[in-house]
């Protein structure tokens, strides 16, 4: 075809020498790997229409042309700067490069194929300096420790899409390894020249196995109900020796809510995954998904072994209770304060017996996640109303049993802290 395809040698460890040349040395080569295009999964996170990507194919192809094929699904794609493809709106961002990394948003999931050269991550230098968005141009998944050698002791944090972190000053790792077409945001305590291993380092098969065990993700909480994450957020770490009158346990859960009471942040916490991540609002949706800028937020820990909720009172030794983007808070002290025995002080269903419409009734003494659950008398569930959000005082839920059979039923009304039931009888 005469086509030009770059690439890199997998080297076979058991040659004294590798792929710097030395006089009289011995190499061997596993394998190679080629390429000349780059396909990159977006929108794969299902709690996020938010992707951070990445490539390491160098391409003079626009960005209006490599977003074509995603069509009326494209929201918006944007750099670390003023860089903004907004189809319809705005364009400053012409071009991707193979240094930075972009924050795209979509409807839906979605591949991008990126044609091109493929360029070898120690081609690529960095001056990191504070905060940055950063690409990962190696073929092959990594470890992020050994990725980020190069700014050993100068690392501060780095972040994925998906609110996992290395944070080497707490010993929090859930990124776990670093992986091609995604991009991180990461900090640097002092600004400083950087370069990624090359493709050859650390790999010991043609297929890219190396002793790594993947990336470790985030646990997935039973208590609160999860959230939508955006393109930014804030970190808050919480050190075990913070916790003043509490012993963490793995499992224990913990929530951040906005000054609205809805819920921006939450978190399974264990000795490994001391930290939460509270989200930004999005500022190309419509609606309010998370927190403005100098905002106040509270935060609230489920002991999952007592089934008991707390508030936590936090002194920090950085940062304080407003958000910023990009914010990195320590706790220094952790005091925890239950929260309340009984959130729901009242719960009625009227009229009772009835043949189909009824009202439920009910009063919290503060706003609460409620799920309203109707079971026949087989326990099948002929009605479901998950984690909704109601405010403190007396609230009211129309519901239409119309199209069932006359007979018991049995009602449960979940809280956070609580559970309350009634049983229905209804007439025809």
């Amino acid at each position: 075809t005469e086509t030009e395809a770059f690439g890199f040698a997998v080297y076979d460890d058991s040659y004294p020498d590798e792929r710097y040349f030395t006089v009289n040395g011995e190499s061997g080569i596993i394998g190679t790997v080629f390429a000349n295009y780059q396909v990159i999964p977006i929108n794969e996170n299902p709690y996020s229409d938010w992707d951070i990507i990445s490539t390491y194919m160098y391409t003079d192809e626009g960005v209006e042309s490599l977003c074509a094929p995603i069509g009326d699904d494209l929201i918006i794609l944007k750099d670390a700067l003023e860089g903004v493809y907004w189809p319809g709106v705005v364009q400053t961002l012409e071009n991707m490069t193979v240094e930075n990394a972009y924050a795209i948003k979509t409807w839906a999931p979605h591949e991008m194929t990126v044609f091109g050269q493929f360029i070898q991550p120690e081609e690529i230098s960095w001056l990191l300096d504070g905060w940055n968005y950063i690409s990962y141009p190696r073929y092959f998944p990594e470890e992020v420790d050994i990725a980020l050698a190069d700014l050993n002791g100068n690392l501060k944090i780095i972040k994925d899409d998906s609110g996992n972190l290395y944070w080497p000053e707490l010993g929090i790792n859930t990124i776990g390894e670093m992986e091609a077409g995604e991009g991180y945001v990461l900090k640097v305590f002092n600004a400083q020249n950087f370069n990624y291993p090359s493709n050859s380092d650390n790999v010991d098969a043609v297929d890219g196995s190396t002793t790594s065990q993947g990336r470790i993700g985030l646990h997935q909480t039973v208590h609160y109900p999860d959230i939508e994450k955006t393109s930014h957020n804030m970190v808050l770490g919480l050190p075990l020796d913070s916790w003043v009158n509490f012993e963490l346990e793995y499992g224990d859960e913990l929530a951040v809510f906005d000054n609205y009471g809805d819920m921006v942040g939450v978190s399974v916490l264990d000795n490994d995954n001391n930290v939460v991540v509270i989200w930004a609002d999005d500022y190309s949706s419509s609606y309010k998904d998370g927190m403005l800028e100098y905002e106040q937020f509270t935060i609230e820990l489920w002991d999952q072994s007592s089934d008991t909720n707390y508030n936590l009172n936090i002194e920090w030794l950085e940062g304080s209770d407003y958000f910023s983007v990009n914010g990195i808070n320590i706790a220094a002290s952790i005091v925890l304060e239950k929260k309340y025995d009984n959130n729901v002080e009242y719960i009625s269903c009227f009229p009772n017996p009835s043949s189909g419409d009824v009202s439920l009734e009910f009063y919290l003494i503060e706003d609460d996640y409620i799920s309203v659950t109707i079971f026949n008398a087989i326990g099948e569930r002929v009605y479901v109303l998950n984690n909704s959000w109601f405010n403190q005082g007396l609230n009211n839920i129309p519901i239409s049993l119309s199209n069932l059979r006359q007979g018991l039923y049995y009602m449960e009304l979940q809280s956070i802290d609580s559970k309350k039931t009634l049983v229905i009888e209804l007439t025809k």
